[in-house]
Protein backbone atom coordinates (compact mmCIF):
# COMPACT_ATOMS: atom_id res chain seq x y z
CA UNK A 1 0.00 0.00 0.00
CA UNK A 2 1.33 3.75 1.06
CA UNK A 3 5.61 3.03 1.28
CA UNK A 4 6.35 1.65 5.04
CA UNK A 5 8.44 4.97 5.32
CA UNK A 6 8.62 7.99 3.57
CA UNK A 7 11.68 10.42 3.91
CA UNK A 8 11.14 13.89 5.70
CA UNK A 9 14.67 15.78 5.50
CA UNK A 10 17.61 13.40 7.09
CA UNK A 11 14.68 11.53 8.66
CA UNK A 12 12.50 8.30 7.96
CA UNK A 13 8.84 9.17 9.35
CA UNK A 14 6.85 6.01 9.63
CA UNK A 15 4.01 6.46 6.87
CA UNK A 16 2.21 3.15 6.75
CA UNK A 17 2.11 3.17 10.71
CA UNK A 18 0.32 6.17 10.65
CA UNK A 19 -2.56 5.64 7.65
CA UNK A 20 -4.64 4.09 10.58
CA UNK A 21 -4.01 7.41 12.99
CA UNK A 22 -3.71 6.88 16.63
CA UNK A 23 -6.09 9.69 18.24
CA UNK A 24 -6.83 9.22 21.34
CA UNK A 25 -8.73 12.02 22.38
CA UNK A 26 -10.79 10.79 25.23
CA UNK A 27 -13.08 13.97 25.82
CA UNK A 28 -16.68 13.48 26.87
CA UNK A 29 -18.82 13.34 23.74
CA UNK A 30 -22.69 12.82 23.32
CA UNK A 31 -23.89 9.11 23.49
CA UNK A 32 -19.96 8.26 25.24
CA UNK A 33 -20.21 6.28 28.23
CA UNK A 34 -19.87 8.34 31.51
CA UNK A 35 -16.79 6.32 32.28
CA UNK A 36 -13.92 6.86 30.16
CA UNK A 37 -10.36 5.03 30.60
CA UNK A 38 -7.76 7.44 31.41
CA UNK A 39 -3.87 6.69 32.54
CA UNK A 40 -3.29 4.23 35.17
CA UNK A 41 -2.55 5.72 38.64
CA UNK A 42 0.68 3.29 38.77
CA UNK A 43 1.89 2.25 42.10
CA UNK A 44 5.52 3.07 42.45
CA UNK A 45 8.34 0.64 42.60
CA UNK A 46 10.31 0.80 45.83
CA UNK A 47 13.34 -0.49 43.69
CA UNK A 48 12.96 2.82 41.52
CA UNK A 49 14.84 4.83 44.48
CA UNK A 50 17.89 2.79 44.44
CA UNK A 51 17.95 3.02 40.13
CA UNK A 52 21.60 3.32 39.45
CA UNK A 53 21.22 5.02 36.07
CA UNK A 54 18.44 5.95 33.83
CA UNK A 55 17.36 3.09 31.08
CA UNK A 56 18.81 5.16 27.92
CA UNK A 57 22.11 6.73 27.58
CA UNK A 58 21.38 10.85 27.05
CA UNK A 59 22.80 10.04 23.36
CA UNK A 60 19.79 7.31 22.79
CA UNK A 61 17.23 9.83 24.51
CA UNK A 62 18.40 12.66 22.39
CA UNK A 63 17.75 10.11 18.80
CA UNK A 64 14.51 8.53 20.39
CA UNK A 65 12.25 11.58 20.93
CA UNK A 66 12.14 12.34 17.46
CA UNK A 67 10.52 9.12 16.73
CA UNK A 68 8.34 8.97 20.02
CA UNK A 69 6.95 12.36 18.59
CA UNK A 70 6.73 11.47 15.26
CA UNK A 71 4.34 8.28 15.99
CA UNK A 72 2.39 9.85 18.29
CA UNK A 73 1.44 12.44 15.94
CA UNK A 74 1.15 10.20 12.92
CA UNK A 75 -2.60 11.16 13.14
CA UNK A 76 -1.44 14.52 11.49
CA UNK A 77 -0.05 12.55 8.53
CA UNK A 78 -3.60 10.21 8.23
CA UNK A 79 -5.83 13.38 8.38
CA UNK A 80 -4.13 15.77 5.92
CA UNK A 81 -3.89 12.30 3.67
CA UNK A 82 -7.86 12.06 3.88
CA UNK A 83 -8.49 15.68 3.43
CA UNK A 84 -6.56 15.74 0.12
CA UNK A 85 -8.33 12.28 -0.73
CA UNK A 86 -11.52 14.23 0.03
CA UNK A 87 -10.43 16.38 -2.83
CA UNK A 88 -9.11 14.64 -5.24
CA UNK A 89 -5.95 17.30 -5.20
CA UNK A 90 -4.04 13.97 -7.08
CA UNK A 91 -6.11 13.92 -9.63
CA UNK A 92 -6.47 17.54 -10.22
CA UNK A 93 -2.56 17.83 -10.59
CA UNK A 94 -2.63 14.87 -12.89
CA UNK A 95 -4.77 16.17 -15.40
CA UNK A 96 -2.88 19.34 -15.16
CA UNK A 97 -0.05 17.45 -15.74
CA UNK A 98 2.33 20.64 -13.82
CA UNK A 99 3.28 21.88 -10.25
CA UNK A 100 0.07 24.29 -9.08
CA UNK A 101 -0.42 26.69 -6.24
CA UNK A 102 -3.08 25.99 -3.58
CA UNK A 103 -4.96 28.69 -4.95
CA UNK A 104 -5.12 27.00 -8.64
CA UNK A 105 -5.67 23.66 -6.65
CA UNK A 106 -8.27 25.26 -4.84
CA UNK A 107 -10.13 26.45 -8.15
CA UNK A 108 -9.74 23.29 -10.17
CA UNK A 109 -11.59 21.13 -7.19
CA UNK A 110 -14.56 23.60 -7.17
CA UNK A 111 -14.56 23.27 -11.42
CA UNK A 112 -14.65 19.43 -10.56
CA UNK A 113 -17.79 19.36 -8.12
CA UNK A 114 -20.99 19.19 -10.48
CA UNK A 115 -23.20 20.07 -6.88
CA UNK A 116 -22.61 22.44 -4.32
CA UNK A 117 -19.20 24.13 -4.94
CA UNK A 118 -16.81 23.46 -1.66
CA UNK A 119 -15.63 26.44 0.29
CA UNK A 120 -11.70 25.95 -0.10
CA UNK A 121 -10.13 27.40 2.52
CA UNK A 122 -7.01 28.21 0.19
CA UNK A 123 -4.23 29.26 3.34
CA UNK A 124 -5.07 25.75 5.33
CA UNK A 125 -5.02 23.93 1.97
CA UNK A 126 -1.38 25.42 1.08
CA UNK A 127 -0.49 24.53 5.06
CA UNK A 128 -1.12 21.21 4.48
CA UNK A 129 0.19 20.40 1.20
CA UNK A 130 3.49 21.94 2.40
CA UNK A 131 3.42 19.61 5.22
CA UNK A 132 2.61 16.23 3.31
CA UNK A 133 5.24 17.79 1.28
CA UNK A 134 7.85 17.14 3.98
CA UNK A 135 6.74 13.57 4.39
CA UNK A 136 6.87 12.79 0.54
CA UNK A 137 3.60 12.56 -0.65
CA UNK A 138 3.60 15.85 -2.43
CA UNK A 139 6.36 17.73 -4.51
CA UNK A 140 7.02 21.21 -3.09
CA UNK A 141 8.78 23.86 -5.17
CA UNK A 142 8.97 27.83 -4.69
CA UNK A 143 5.97 29.49 -5.33
CA UNK A 144 5.16 27.37 -3.66
CA UNK A 145 3.40 25.28 -6.17
CA UNK A 146 3.09 21.42 -5.51
CA UNK A 147 3.65 18.24 -7.57
CA UNK A 148 2.97 14.56 -7.95
CA UNK A 149 5.40 12.19 -6.22
CA UNK A 150 5.41 8.66 -6.40
CA UNK A 151 3.30 8.11 -3.31
CA UNK A 152 0.48 10.70 -4.58
CA UNK A 153 0.37 9.08 -8.24
CA UNK A 154 -1.20 6.21 -6.09
CA UNK A 155 -3.69 8.71 -5.44
CA UNK A 156 -4.86 9.96 -8.85
CA UNK A 157 -8.05 8.11 -10.33
CA UNK A 158 -7.81 9.39 -13.21
CA UNK A 159 -4.69 6.97 -14.24
CA UNK A 160 -4.94 3.34 -15.82
CA UNK A 161 -2.97 1.95 -12.80
CA UNK A 162 -4.26 1.32 -9.24
CA UNK A 163 -5.40 3.67 -7.09
CA UNK A 164 -4.85 4.23 -3.03
CA UNK A 165 -7.21 6.83 -2.72
CA UNK A 166 -10.33 4.54 -2.10
CA UNK A 167 -7.82 2.74 0.80
CA UNK A 168 -7.44 6.64 2.17
CA UNK A 169 -11.09 7.17 2.24
CA UNK A 170 -11.63 4.22 3.79
CA UNK A 171 -9.42 3.58 6.63
CA UNK A 172 -9.98 7.35 7.46
CA UNK A 173 -13.01 8.07 7.45
CA UNK A 174 -14.95 9.07 10.12
CA UNK A 175 -16.56 5.69 11.47
CA UNK A 176 -12.65 3.77 11.70
CA UNK A 177 -11.97 7.15 13.26
CA UNK A 178 -14.68 7.07 15.99
CA UNK A 179 -14.07 3.17 16.71
CA UNK A 180 -9.67 3.82 17.21
CA UNK A 181 -11.10 6.39 19.96
CA UNK A 182 -12.39 2.89 21.72
CA UNK A 183 -9.78 0.86 21.49
CA UNK A 184 -7.85 2.34 24.52
CA UNK A 185 -11.01 1.41 26.46
CA UNK A 186 -11.45 -1.99 25.07
CA UNK A 187 -7.79 -2.92 25.54
CA UNK A 188 -7.68 -1.47 29.59
CA UNK A 189 -11.29 -2.17 30.57
CA UNK A 190 -12.71 -4.71 28.72
CA UNK A 191 -10.56 -8.14 29.52
CA UNK A 192 -13.95 -9.60 30.47
CA UNK A 193 -15.32 -9.47 27.30
CA UNK A 194 -14.70 -11.51 24.24
CA UNK A 195 -13.81 -9.89 21.02
CA UNK A 196 -16.61 -10.41 18.21
CA UNK A 197 -18.37 -8.68 15.45
CA UNK A 198 -20.88 -7.18 18.00
CA UNK A 199 -18.36 -6.73 21.08
CA UNK A 200 -15.61 -4.70 19.73
CA UNK A 201 -14.14 -1.01 19.28
CA UNK A 202 -16.24 -0.74 15.95
CA UNK A 203 -19.50 -1.33 16.78
CA UNK A 204 -18.93 0.33 20.25
CA UNK A 205 -18.35 3.38 18.41
CA UNK A 206 -20.93 3.07 15.67
CA UNK A 207 -23.60 0.82 16.94
CA UNK A 208 -23.48 -1.66 14.40
CA UNK A 209 -21.03 -4.68 13.67
CA UNK A 210 -18.55 -3.60 10.87
CA UNK A 211 -20.59 -5.51 7.79
CA UNK A 212 -24.26 -4.47 8.89
CA UNK A 213 -23.07 -0.97 9.45
CA UNK A 214 -21.56 -0.88 5.59
CA UNK A 215 -24.65 -2.45 4.05
CA UNK A 216 -26.89 0.36 5.92
CA UNK A 217 -24.42 2.91 4.57
CA UNK A 218 -23.19 2.67 1.58
CA UNK A 219 -21.60 6.08 1.43
CA UNK A 220 -18.89 3.66 3.62
CA UNK A 221 -19.48 0.41 1.73
CA UNK A 222 -18.49 2.73 -1.62
CA UNK A 223 -14.74 3.32 -0.88
CA UNK A 224 -14.32 -0.08 1.48
CA UNK A 225 -15.83 -2.45 -1.49
CA UNK A 226 -13.26 -0.49 -3.77
CA UNK A 227 -10.17 -1.31 -1.92
CA UNK A 228 -11.05 -4.82 -1.00
CA UNK A 229 -10.97 -5.59 -5.04
CA UNK A 230 -8.11 -3.20 -5.38
CA UNK A 231 -6.11 -6.11 -3.26
CA UNK A 232 -8.23 -8.95 -4.57
CA UNK A 233 -7.46 -8.96 -7.90
CA UNK A 234 -3.97 -8.89 -7.88
CA UNK A 235 -3.87 -11.63 -5.69
CA UNK A 236 -6.10 -14.01 -7.90
CA UNK A 237 -3.34 -15.16 -10.36
CA UNK A 238 -0.61 -16.21 -7.83
CA UNK A 239 -3.73 -18.24 -6.02
CA UNK A 240 -4.65 -19.98 -9.91
CA UNK A 241 -0.77 -21.09 -9.87
CA UNK A 242 -1.52 -22.86 -7.13
CA UNK A 243 -0.41 -26.91 -7.92
CA UNK A 244 -2.96 -28.35 -5.87
CA UNK A 245 -5.78 -27.10 -8.25
CA UNK A 246 -4.11 -29.26 -11.30
CA UNK A 247 -4.34 -32.38 -9.09
CA UNK A 248 -7.77 -31.92 -8.34
CA UNK A 249 -9.81 -34.75 -10.41
CA UNK A 250 -12.06 -33.61 -13.58
CA UNK A 251 -15.59 -32.77 -12.40
CA UNK A 252 -14.40 -31.82 -8.99
CA UNK A 253 -17.03 -29.45 -7.21
CA UNK A 254 -14.99 -26.66 -6.20
CA UNK A 255 -17.20 -23.62 -4.09
CA UNK A 256 -15.68 -20.22 -3.37
CA UNK A 257 -17.47 -19.80 0.21
CA UNK A 258 -17.59 -15.47 0.34
CA UNK A 259 -16.34 -15.66 -3.19
CA UNK A 260 -18.08 -11.84 -3.65
CA UNK A 261 -19.40 -11.37 -6.74
CA UNK A 262 -17.25 -13.81 -8.83
CA UNK A 263 -13.73 -12.87 -9.60
CA UNK A 264 -11.72 -15.94 -8.17
CA UNK A 265 -14.07 -18.54 -9.03
CA UNK A 266 -14.53 -16.97 -13.08
CA UNK A 267 -10.45 -17.51 -12.82
CA UNK A 268 -10.57 -21.06 -11.17
CA UNK A 269 -12.89 -21.52 -13.78
CA UNK A 270 -10.77 -20.10 -16.86
CA UNK A 271 -7.58 -21.97 -15.71
CA UNK A 272 -9.09 -25.68 -14.90
CA UNK A 273 -12.32 -25.61 -17.07
CA UNK A 274 -13.14 -29.65 -15.99
CA UNK A 275 -13.76 -28.07 -12.61
CA UNK A 276 -17.70 -27.82 -11.70
CA UNK A 277 -16.85 -23.93 -10.45
CA UNK A 278 -19.58 -22.93 -8.08
CA UNK A 279 -19.99 -18.84 -6.31
CA UNK A 280 -21.47 -18.77 -3.36
CA UNK A 281 -22.13 -15.55 -1.03
CA UNK A 282 -24.80 -13.58 0.45
CA UNK A 283 -28.11 -13.00 -2.17
CA UNK A 284 -27.30 -9.20 -1.97
CA UNK A 285 -24.19 -9.95 -3.12
CA UNK A 286 -24.90 -12.48 -5.46
CA UNK A 287 -27.44 -10.30 -7.45
CA UNK A 288 -24.40 -8.35 -8.09
CA UNK A 289 -22.62 -11.06 -9.69
CA UNK A 290 -22.28 -11.18 -13.49
CA UNK A 291 -23.25 -14.47 -15.12
CA UNK A 292 -19.94 -16.34 -16.22
CA UNK A 293 -20.13 -19.61 -18.49
CA UNK A 294 -19.48 -22.44 -16.34
CA UNK A 295 -19.50 -20.73 -12.98
CA UNK A 296 -22.79 -21.32 -10.91
CA UNK A 297 -23.91 -18.37 -9.16
CA UNK A 298 -25.59 -19.72 -5.61
CA UNK A 299 -26.90 -17.12 -2.22
CA UNK A 300 -26.95 -18.44 1.25
CA UNK A 301 -25.27 -17.73 4.42
CA UNK A 302 -21.94 -20.05 5.62
CA UNK A 303 -23.54 -19.17 8.93
CA UNK A 304 -26.67 -21.05 8.43
CA UNK A 305 -26.49 -25.05 8.90
CA UNK A 306 -26.99 -26.50 4.79
CA UNK A 307 -26.67 -23.08 3.24
CA UNK A 308 -23.32 -23.93 1.92
CA UNK A 309 -23.89 -25.86 -1.43
CA UNK A 310 -22.48 -29.71 -1.38
CA UNK A 311 -19.02 -29.72 -3.02
CA UNK A 312 -15.91 -31.74 -3.01
CA UNK A 313 -13.54 -28.16 -2.28
CA UNK A 314 -14.25 -25.41 -0.30
CA UNK A 315 -11.84 -21.90 -0.93
CA UNK A 316 -12.21 -19.08 1.45
CA UNK A 317 -10.13 -16.06 0.74
CA UNK A 318 -9.56 -13.43 3.65
CA UNK A 319 -12.70 -14.77 5.13
CA UNK A 320 -12.04 -16.72 8.19
CA UNK A 321 -9.76 -13.56 9.56
CA UNK A 322 -12.85 -11.33 9.73
CA UNK A 323 -14.32 -13.68 12.30
CA UNK A 324 -13.14 -14.94 16.00
CA UNK A 325 -12.34 -18.34 16.72
CA UNK A 326 -15.93 -19.02 18.22
CA UNK A 327 -17.73 -17.59 15.14
CA UNK A 328 -14.77 -19.31 12.48
CA UNK A 329 -16.07 -23.06 14.36
CA UNK A 330 -18.79 -22.47 13.25
CA UNK A 331 -17.84 -21.78 9.16
CA UNK A 332 -15.41 -24.38 9.54
CA UNK A 333 -18.40 -27.07 10.90
CA UNK A 334 -20.70 -25.91 8.03
CA UNK A 335 -18.53 -26.45 5.27
CA UNK A 336 -17.52 -29.97 7.16
CA UNK A 337 -21.00 -30.80 6.49
CA UNK A 338 -21.23 -29.83 2.73
CA UNK A 339 -18.10 -31.81 1.80
CA UNK A 340 -19.05 -35.56 1.15
CA UNK A 341 -18.47 -38.02 3.57
CA UNK A 342 -15.35 -39.52 4.03
CA UNK A 343 -13.78 -36.45 3.80
CA UNK A 344 -12.79 -33.35 1.66
CA UNK A 345 -10.56 -30.41 1.52
CA UNK A 346 -10.55 -26.42 2.11
CA UNK A 347 -8.63 -24.26 0.60
CA UNK A 348 -7.69 -20.86 2.97
CA UNK A 349 -5.95 -17.46 1.85
CA UNK A 350 -5.24 -15.19 4.58
CA UNK A 351 -2.35 -14.17 6.68
CA UNK A 352 -0.33 -16.75 9.00
CA UNK A 353 1.93 -14.29 11.71
CA UNK A 354 5.19 -15.02 12.41
CA UNK A 355 5.36 -17.01 16.27
CA UNK A 356 6.94 -14.92 18.98
CA UNK A 357 10.17 -14.43 19.17
CA UNK A 358 10.24 -14.90 15.23
CA UNK A 359 10.28 -11.28 13.24
CA UNK A 360 9.91 -11.75 9.50
CA UNK A 361 9.92 -8.30 7.97
CA UNK A 362 8.34 -9.03 4.84
CA UNK A 363 5.28 -9.90 7.45
CA UNK A 364 4.94 -6.74 9.28
CA UNK A 365 2.05 -5.78 7.03
CA UNK A 366 -0.37 -8.37 8.68
CA UNK A 367 0.40 -7.48 12.26
CA UNK A 368 -1.03 -4.04 10.82
CA UNK A 369 -4.13 -6.50 10.07
CA UNK A 370 -4.11 -8.19 13.03
CA UNK A 371 -4.77 -4.36 15.00
CA UNK A 372 -7.61 -3.17 12.33
CA UNK A 373 -9.15 -6.90 12.84
CA UNK A 374 -9.24 -6.20 16.85
CA UNK A 375 -11.03 -3.06 15.94
CA UNK A 376 -13.70 -4.65 14.65
CA UNK A 377 -13.67 -8.00 16.54
CA UNK A 378 -11.21 -10.51 14.68
CA UNK A 379 -7.92 -11.45 14.64
CA UNK A 380 -5.18 -12.74 11.92
CA UNK A 381 -3.54 -16.04 13.78
CA UNK A 382 -0.11 -17.91 13.85
CA UNK A 383 0.62 -21.09 12.21
CA UNK A 384 0.12 -22.76 15.78
CA UNK A 385 -3.31 -20.92 16.02
CA UNK A 386 -4.19 -21.95 12.38
CA UNK A 387 -3.26 -25.67 13.41
CA UNK A 388 -5.69 -25.62 16.60
CA UNK A 389 -8.48 -23.65 14.88
CA UNK A 390 -8.84 -26.16 12.23
CA UNK A 391 -8.14 -29.48 14.21
CA UNK A 392 -11.27 -28.12 16.55
CA UNK A 393 -13.51 -28.07 13.58
CA UNK A 394 -12.09 -31.76 12.72
CA UNK A 395 -9.34 -30.95 9.87
CA UNK A 396 -6.06 -31.42 9.47
CA UNK A 397 -4.03 -29.09 7.92
CA UNK A 398 -1.41 -30.23 4.58
CA UNK A 399 0.22 -27.61 3.60
CA UNK A 400 0.62 -23.89 3.64
CA UNK A 401 2.12 -22.41 0.79
CA UNK A 402 3.53 -18.98 0.04
CA UNK A 403 1.16 -16.52 -1.94
CA UNK A 404 2.44 -13.72 -3.89
CA UNK A 405 -0.31 -11.47 -2.19
CA UNK A 406 1.06 -9.33 0.86
CA UNK A 407 -0.60 -11.20 3.84
CA UNK A 408 -1.55 -14.23 2.08
CA UNK A 409 -1.22 -18.20 2.48
CA UNK A 410 -2.36 -20.78 1.22
CA UNK A 411 -2.92 -23.16 3.47
CA UNK A 412 -4.63 -26.88 2.46
CA UNK A 413 -6.48 -28.49 5.35
CA UNK A 414 -8.13 -31.89 4.29
CA UNK A 415 -10.90 -33.55 6.87
CA UNK A 416 -8.84 -35.81 9.28
CA UNK A 417 -10.61 -38.90 7.57
CA UNK A 418 -9.23 -38.13 4.30
CA UNK A 419 -6.19 -36.68 5.80
CA UNK A 420 -5.12 -40.18 7.51
CA UNK A 421 -5.79 -41.64 3.94
CA UNK A 422 -3.38 -39.05 1.63
CA UNK A 423 -1.16 -37.51 3.63
CA UNK A 424 1.89 -39.31 5.29
CA UNK A 425 3.62 -36.34 6.62
CA UNK A 426 3.84 -32.53 6.70
CA UNK A 427 6.77 -31.98 8.31
CA UNK A 428 8.23 -30.59 5.43
CA UNK A 429 4.89 -28.55 3.93
CA UNK A 430 5.28 -26.28 6.89
CA UNK A 431 5.22 -22.44 6.64
CA UNK A 432 9.26 -21.65 5.23
CA UNK A 433 11.78 -19.57 7.40
CA UNK A 434 14.18 -18.97 5.10
CA UNK A 435 15.52 -15.74 3.80
CA UNK A 436 15.21 -16.87 0.32
CA UNK A 437 10.80 -16.88 0.98
CA UNK A 438 11.55 -13.38 2.85
CA UNK A 439 12.70 -11.66 0.17
CA UNK A 440 10.87 -13.48 -1.96
CA UNK A 441 7.60 -12.07 0.11
CA UNK A 442 9.37 -8.39 0.25
CA UNK A 443 9.90 -8.68 -3.76
CA UNK A 444 6.07 -9.51 -4.43
CA UNK A 445 4.51 -7.12 -2.02
CA UNK A 446 6.81 -3.84 -3.62
CA UNK A 447 5.22 -5.16 -7.17
CA UNK A 448 1.73 -6.20 -6.15
CA UNK A 449 0.78 -2.53 -7.18
CA UNK A 450 2.20 -2.62 -10.81
CA UNK A 451 0.00 -5.67 -11.74
CA UNK A 452 -2.10 -4.46 -14.56
CA UNK A 453 -5.03 -6.39 -13.70
CA UNK A 454 -5.20 -4.29 -10.39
Amino acid sequence: SIPSDAVCGKQHLPVQANVMGSCFSFAKQAGQRKRHFLPLDLKKDPQLDDAPAPALSPEKIGATIPLVTQLAQGHFISMSLYTVCLLDVATVLGLKGRALTANEIASEVAARVTGSKPQVHVQALERMMRFLSQVGVFAESVGPRFGLTDVSQLLRTDAPQPSMRCGVLHLCEPPFWRSWMKVPDTVANQGGEVLAADSCPWSSANGLPVFPYYQAHPESMKPFSEFMDLFSKPEIPGTVQWPGWAQLPPGARVCDVGGGIGHMASAIKEAYPDLHVVNFDLLEVIKLAPATQGVENISGDFFKASSIPKCDVIYMKHILHDWNDAQCQGILKNCSAALPDGGGRIIIVDAVLPEAGEPNPALVGAFFFDILMLNIGSLERTEDKWRMLLDEAGFVIASITPSPAPNGYIIEAAEKVTFNQQYASVSDQLVPKSAQHEQYMLQQQRLLLLSPSG
